[in-house]
């Protein structure tokens, strides 16, 4: 298949279905803003990710002939070259056990049919955004790699004593592996266990702590603390940032590091030091944490032992700083974009709640019906499945409303939406079609089988008491015309004989289900 004429450089986005009518739809929502491939099965979807132009994204539907959705993602997860390229699959199902299946083999989202154009921008923007997050990471972290390796060549060339060359080594290794993490996580608690673990190793501390602000803030947020409490400096604390160590760092955007000798005051002037020095913390050392050239919070050791910290400590702390000032800003944008997410798919469901059910009876309406009658059939003519639709009608409905009034006939209405409701599977569907009729779908189901379902409807309504007037109670009884689908048979054709059927039922005398064996 010829790729969708677009513009050079965008993002490559490529569409996998079998359905003419679906390529057509997602390709003109993503052609202005990205470069379009499609393939209309999953064979041909291998090949494109092949060849010619990368593939960034792949939106892939799950139902489709020879190579499903499914079998399609796994192939492409286990191939190294398509691995990363993240799939959002297209699907009308809805079952929790098919979205588990789907995540397990490696999709990153679910969009839902009918297409909704501004969730396919949405959910394509947010998944292209992620990826370019992890390969942010991924290249950073060849970039640390490539640098340590060279700085450990340099210097070992440049040293000559062994202590040194031994502590640059580790420091080299612990900067890798601090790397390793910030590109392998989104998960900043995770990062700020790693650092403090590895670090460790070579910088001895009593307390450690990472503490974030914006530019104009007038309080410093500590986000992380390792080691000994101090009293108003507890994790997710806040404390005024002047006077503080933190204010210091973020004016001359340097690190820096001090300490306290016995009956000596702090060599620093800090006012908000006293509840350190207080806990017997006399040695501090601190280096800004910069993001894009934006000072947002610093790092810092605290230690009981005077003098603890030197040059050398101090170089590996602002090292350690610039690597995870990243992996924060970088957290915070994945958390950001995943509430933007969650707040478009909310969004989403409220508005196709809205479009697809009806009020008083909480069953689907007839937009949907119709909706949901294609999918069906065209499943039915693809895997030879039988597809049953009943179609009912209250009996003496027009009398009942104008005797008891339009309230009363309300809760009739609303009373057999919640009886067909019961006698369905959850594979059934059930809808409000029209004033007094209603609609339901029995896939993979005959006429036989529809029949026992038909009459568990009519039998249950049946035995409903309604009371529109004090003193009295009331039965209604429901007429039903049941029709199995012939295939390839038109969907009105297929609708007009339940119809019939329905009308042949209250011919005979309602209160009955009419099917034509």
């Amino acid at each position: 298949m010829e790729n969708v004429d677009s513009k050079m450089g965008n993002p490559t986005a490529l569409i996998v279905d079998d359905s003419p009518d679906d390529l057509a739809l997602i390709s003109g929502i993503l052609k202005d803003l990205y470069t379009v491939k499609i393939a209309n099965n999953g064979e041909r979807a291998l090949q494109v990710t092949m060849t010619g132009t990368p593939v960034d994204i792949i939106l892939l539907d799950i139902m489709m002939p020879v190579m499903d959705g499914y079998e399609t993602c796994r192939q492409l997860k286990a191939d190294p070259k398509t691995r990363d390229i993240p799939v959002i699959f297209l699907t009308a199902k809805t079952e929790v056990a098919d979205e588990v299946k789907g995540f397990e083999l490696g999709a990153v989202d679910y969009i839902t049919k009918p297409i909704s154009p501004s969730l396919v921008l949405a959910r394509v923007q947010t998944h292209l955004q992620l990826k370019q997050v992890r390969d942010y990471f991924k290249d950073k972290n060849s970039f640390l790699e490539a640098e340590v390796q060279r700085r450990k060549q340099a210097e070992e060339e440049l040293c000559r004593h062994q202590e040194v060359t031994d502590r640059l080594a580790q420091e080299m290794v612990i900067i890798a592996e601090i790397g390793k993490v910030v590109g392998s996580t989104l998960d900043i608690e995770e990062v700020y266990e790693s650092f403090a673990s590895d670090v460790r190793k070579l910088i001895s501390f009593d307390r450690l702590a990472v503490n974030l602000h914006s530019p104009h803030d007038e309080y410093v947020r500590v986000a992380y603390v390792f080691g000994e409490a101090i009293s108003g400096r507890g994790k997710g604390e806040l404390f005024p940032l002047k006077g503080s160590v933190s204010e210091v760092l973020t004016k001359t955007r340097e690190g820096l590091y001090s300490y306290r000798g016995e009956g000596q005051e702090i060599d620093q002037p800090f006012d908000n030091y006293a509840a350190t020095i207080q806990e017997g913390l006399r040695s501090l050392m601190g280096a800004p944490l910069i993001y894009r050239d934006e000072v947002i919070g610093s790092l810092h050791f605290r230690s009981k032992k005077p003098n603890a910290y030197t040059e050398q400590d101090l170089r590996l702390a602002e090292k350690i700083g610039a690597q995870i000032a990243g992996a924060i800003a970088n957290a915070q944008l994945y958390a950001d974009l995943k509430k933007t997410e969650q707040e478009l798919k909310e969004s989403e469901e409220r508005y196709r709640e809205l479009s697809i059910v009806d009020d008083l009876t909480q069953l689907y309406n007839s937009r949907h019906f119709y909706f949901q009658l294609k999918i069906e059939l065209d499943r039915s003519n693809r895997y030879k499945q039988p597809l049953t639709l009943l179609l009912l009608d209250l009996d003496n409905f027009k009398a009942f409303n104008d005797t008891y009034g339009h309230v009363e006939g309300d809760q009739v209405l609303s009373r057999l939406g919640q009886v067909v409701k019961r006698c369905l599977r959850e594979t059934d569907f059930a809808y409000r079609y029209g004033g007094e009729e209603f609609t339901v779908l029995l896939p993979m189901t005959t006429s036989a089988d529809g029949v026992i379902t038909a009459e568990r409807i009519r039998t249950e309504f049946k035995k409903e008491v309604f009371s529109p007037a004090p003193g009295q109670e009331v039965h209604k009884t429901v007429s039903i015309g049941l029709a199995q689908y012939r295939p390839q048979e038109e969907m009105k054709a297929f609708v007009h004989r339940a119809d019939q059927l329905m009308y042949q039922g209250k011919k005979n005398g309602k209160d009955r289900v009419c099917s034509e064996s």
